[in-house]
């Protein structure tokens, strides 16, 4: 058995730990430009979205990235593949959302994005008074009457509730 030494040892759990403790919060959906504006929040730029019959996707840029004193929200024509890019460098500058009607607010930061390697972004949006953001489970059970087992799944995406 091979054991790591006293000195790398110190070098290395350090890192491992920094590493654990970053927040992953947002991804750009890069392209695909319809309009922008300025806006202060994510669920402004969410409600342009919906408002706009063309709009499919928008992607909400926190200052001073595009504008020096106001966060950009850019809505999309077309859905692209979540990225990071050199605006959205790190994932806390950007967030990104689909229009939806569904009462979607965010996705599993433990989960990669569908269709990418980026992790996703927690809570996005803001739910109405009384509610919060978290994923929806449900029961799943399979077999019969006393052999039937049961377990919970979860949704990667949170939704307001």
């Amino acid at each position: 058995m091979k054991s790591i030494n006293s000195v790398n040892r110190f070098f290395i759990f350090p890192w491992v730990f920094l590493l654990a403790s970053i927040n992953a919060y947002g991804y750009d959906y890069f392209g695909s430009d319809l309009a922008s504006s300025l806006v202060t929040t994510p669920d402004q730029c969410a409600s342009a979205c919906t408002a706009n019959g063309s709009c499919q996707a928008w992607s909400f840029v926190k200052p001073p990235l595009k504008h020096p004193t106001s966060a950009v929200c850019f809505l999309k024509k077309a859905i692209p593949v979540p990225s990071l890019n050199n605006v959205c460098s790190s994932n806390y500058v950007c967030l990104s959302g689909i229009k939806r009607t569904d009462g979607w607010c965010g996705e599993s930061p433990n989960r990669f994005v569908q269709g990418s390697q980026i992790l996703g972004q927690g809570q996005v949006l803001t739910c109405s008074s009384g509610k919060s953001c978290a994923p929806k489970t449900s029961t799943v059970c399979d077999g019969w009457w006393i052999f039937k087992t049961c377990s919970k799944i979860q949704t990667v995406d949170f939704f307001c509730q």
